[in-house]
């Protein structure tokens, strides 16, 4: 695979988001714009800069409305504005004329493209972010475009210690060893480049024919859920490859039933620990896997989620 192009490679990507709010912190920029569904990373690097953070309310796709977006860019002088390609989505027109109206106004924009990065780019961003471990069987990996300059990473022990907990998931995967990875990256802030284990593997990749057959596996799993719609099952991401992101009221249920044969989504974002009580967290959402292990098995995958979302009543 290759790198885009001028890149800074990371271990994670909350690691590559501390660059960036580093930058931002030096030019200004005191808070910042987001969704408001996140993954409670994304944003607690821009905290401990001292850059405040605003939410901006997202659509049924997860992506910020362009008209609220536009009221708070106006409400908020000396904002950055993080967009997030949540489960492989792409603005939608109101969205996308909105990016483009604050691009002329030169306001940053940073992209984060960890659930797209296999897709290609469709939006201008002055950042780009991805970390590729969510859709790769990677211990790390992340990269981060738009730095003023080449960044020198040297090695630490908690990067490290992280790199380990998820050498031993991927060797062994289960609930507990996944937490106990999850738990050291938590601790893993101070950017470092990534292990050489992940770059052996992401090299080598053909990320072209990866990005082909989860797009392969993904639609025939939408088709053949088309084909027998369950009352308040839909899918929220028709034309992504990252995965099949769906909503249902009794979502929970339906992935422990998921998860009882077998099938883990990929992407997933609980509710974050302070989450203010004003604030409505989307508990109807998730997602399931599109990866070689489902290809060829897309008929059987549809119809478990059919079986566990039908035996969910509204």
């Amino acid at each position: 695979m290759n790198w885009p192009d001028g890149a800074a490679l990371t271990a994670f990507g909350r690691q590559a988001l501390s660059l960036v709010a580093q930058q931002l912190r030096t030019e200004s920029v005191t808070c910042l714009l987001a969704p408001d569904y996140y993954c409670q990373t994304m944003l607690v690097p821009f905290l401990m800069e001292g850059i405040q953070v605003h939410v901006v309310v997202t659509g049924a796709d997860c992506l910020m409305h362009g008209d609220a977006l536009l009221a708070a860019v106006d409400s908020h002088p000396g904002c950055a504005i993080l967009h997030c390609e949540t489960f492989g989505n792409r603005p939608h027109a109101d969205l996308a004329a909105a990016l483009h109206d604050t691009a002329g106004r030169g306001i940053k924009l940073i992209i984060d493209r960890t659930h797209s990065w296999l897709d290609p780019a469709t939006t201008p961003a002055d950042y780009t972010v991805a970390s590729l471990r969510k859709l790769l069987s990677v211990p790390d990996g992340a990269f981060v475009t738009g730095l003023r300059a080449p960044v020198a990473l040297a090695a630490n022990h908690e990067t490290d210690e992280a790199v380990r907990a998820r050498i031993r998931y991927l060797g062994d995967p289960d609930l507990r060893g996944f937490e106990l990875a999850e738990d050291a990256i938590d601790d893993a802030w101070t950017p470092a480049p990534p292990s050489p284990q992940s770059l052996h593997i992401i090299d080598a990749l053909d990320a072209r024919a990866l990005r082909e057959q989860y797009l392969m596996t993904a639609d025939r799993v939408r088709a053949a859920l088309n084909e027998r719609p369950v009352p308040g099952l839909n899918v929220i991401n028709p034309a992504s490859s990252c995965c099949v992101a769906l909503s249902h009221p009794r979502a929970a249920a339906i992935m422990d039933d998921l998860a009882a044969r077998g099938v883990y989504g990929p992407l997933y974002w609980g509710p974050p620990e302070h989450l203010p009580r004003t604030h409505h967290w989307r508990t109807d959402l998730f997602t399931v896997p599109v990866d070689r292990a489902w290809a060829g098995r897309e008929e059987l995958l549809a119809s478990w989620i059919e079986q566990a979302a039908a035996g969910c009543s509204l």
